[in-house]
């Protein structure tokens, strides 16, 4: 996808966020709450006016385009990786305006289920195009051993992209059977353990890199 796409793509998601968001507000009686945060449990523990609860997702998707849009002009970012984690972003946020929305109408489901769910396809995503992005100073396993090593660079992203799609998967399966908690945490340690592994590996893969034998350039 170019960058003329990404950009359509993203205005036309700010836009249904908005389009969503003013059509439920008509539906509203003044004055209305709405709950705009849930806690572990999945209850609502934060709340809002129609005003800004409607207005949450559809603003911080035209922060987070502008920001994509800034970081690809100041920074090395033609690669698929950062595409992918743009359109998945205001992805995440669509999620959000469906739960505030569908939360107003009396229709409970498992926030943090739900959630987690999302989550699951974000690092299963995330991991199918991290072992083909390139070295570059914005996404990936980036550590000192990456930024030396071209074969380090490589063999760590290829693995944690591996890795982070295993963690998709697992974490959609303990959703399913034992419940939204445990695929909280099943992901939660997931993600931190594929990240802590992924800059060990780096460093073992620098020190084999066939080409520097582990030797600062």
């Amino acid at each position: 996808m170019g960058s003329r796409a990404i950009w359509i793509l993203s205005l036309l998601i700010v836009a249904g966020l908005a389009a969503a968001g003013a059509w439920e507000w008509t539906q509203l009686p003044a004055g209305a709450r709405m709950a705009i945060h849930f806690g572990f449990d999945g209850a609502p523990n934060g709340f809002a006016g129609k005003t800004v609860a409607l207005a949450i997702a559809p603003v911080a998707a035209l922060i987070t385009t502008l920001a994509f849009g800034w970081i690809g002009r100041t920074r090395e970012t033609d690669n698929e990786a950062y595409r992918t984690g743009w359109i998945t972003a205001l992805m995440v946020l669509c999620v959000v305006q469906m739960v505030i929305i569908l939360n107003a109408r009396d229709v409970h489901f498992d926030v943090r289920g739900n959630i987690a769910i999302a989550m699951a396809f974000v690092m299963i995503v995330t991991g199918n195009v991290l072992g083909k992005t390139a070295p570059n100073r914005l996404v990936g396993v980036r550590t000192p051993w990456t930024r030396r090593s071209a074969y380090s660079w490589g063999k760590s992203n290829r693995m944690a992209g591996r890795l982070f799609v295993c963690v998709g998967f697992v974490t959609l399966g303990t959703l399913a059977l034992a419940g939204s908690a445990a695929g909280i945490v099943v992901l939660t340690a997931g993600v931190l353990g594929v990240s802590a592994l992924g800059a060990v590996l780096s460093y073992y893969y620098w020190k084999h890199d066939p080409e520097t034998g582990g030797e600062s350039r």
